[in-house]
């Protein structure tokens, strides 16, 4: 009875994580649950926020009233995204100034480092910066005055790009196709075009050989063992930024391991299956073609 289960809640946690964009709800569920019970206990921390909450939406007022009457201009230095002299007008100014005293007294609710286990403080501070961005006035047409200039100059022709660039995107994500400009990093042809050969293929990882292009070669091979979630070519991207095409040019004899992209018959693959099938495979294979010599392992 538990195997159904247990496939039930794969399944549903696979679904989820298509809506949800890979992040688990519940994880941050838990770091709120820290944060608040913490926070609960902590009256002392209540008045301070209190406090502190109030001081700052009476500046805002003070600054908004005084900004309507052209009193102040800029406003308080503290985001990049403000910096642009347009946002030195009213009522641009004074949009800018609240969210930047609502961004701090937000950042302020955290906590101090240490209040809280770290992953919890982690995900809370992750959640808080998304929150933050959505709600700054710069990512808003009507609420961007330098936005609002650029519409005004090209007559409106940027927001017909953008809307073409958006009708684009959703009919490639409908067909399954990949982004545009992709076809620019075609693998072996763009990118991954280091000459090497597999010398090993099991059911998780192809080992990749570069072999050295110089006449004295290093003694000890290198061992490039790329994280699972990432593909081998990140480091053999074209021939002026290629770690794997400069360490070859040096008279390295590299290898790289290739994890394989995974599929629904790979989901009992757990990550004693990555260590044994994945490094120490790659390993073994590496000491069998050069033997009786060391190995540097390189992990990214």
């Amino acid at each position: 009875m538990s195997q159904p289960v247990d496939e039930l809640g794969q399944n549903f946690r696979a679904q989820l994580a298509k809506v949800t964009g890979g992040l688990a709800p519940e994880d941050y569920a838990h770091a709120f649950n820290h944060w608040w019970s913490a926070l609960a206990a902590d009256p002392k921390r209540q008045a301070e926020l209190a406090h502190s909450g109030a001081q700052k939406l009476l500046d805002f007022w003070k600054f908004a009233f005084e900004a309507a009457k052209g009193e102040v201009a800029a406003p308080p230095a503290g985001s990049p995204q403000f910096a642009h002299p347009a946002w030195n007008h009213w009522p641009f100014n004074v949009l800018a100034h609240g969210h930047t005293q609502f961004s701090a007294w937000a950042r302020e609710t955290l906590g101090k480092p240490g209040d809280l286990p770290p992953e919890s403080a982690q995900r809370l501070e992750f959640a808080l910066r998304h929150v933050l961005d959505s709600t700054s006035p710069a990512h808003y047409l009507h609420t961007n005055p330098e936005l609002l200039a650029l519409t005004a100059q090209e007559s409106g022709a940027n927001l017909a790009r953008g809307l073409r660039a958006f009708l684009e995107d959703a009919q490639r994500q409908a067909d399954g196709t990949p982004p545009a400009g992709t076809e620019a990093f075609r693998v072996g042809e763009k990118v991954g075009i280091t000459p090497g050969k597999v010398v090993l293929r099991n059911e998780l990882i192809e080992l990749i050989q570069y072999a050295p292009q110089t006449p004295r070669v290093h003694a000890e091979p290198i061992l490039i063992v790329p994280a699972w979630i990432m593909k081998y070519y990140i480091l053999d991207l074209s021939p002026h930024n290629s770690l794997v095409r400069y360490l070859v040019s040096q008279g390295h004899t590299v290898f790289m391991i290739s994890w394989k992209n995974p599929n629904p018959e790979d989901r009992a693959i757990g990550m004693d299956d990555y260590v044994r099938l994945g490094f120490e495979a790659a390993l073994a294979t590496v000491r069998a073609i050069v033997p009786g010599r060391g190995v540097h392992a390189v992990g990214y």
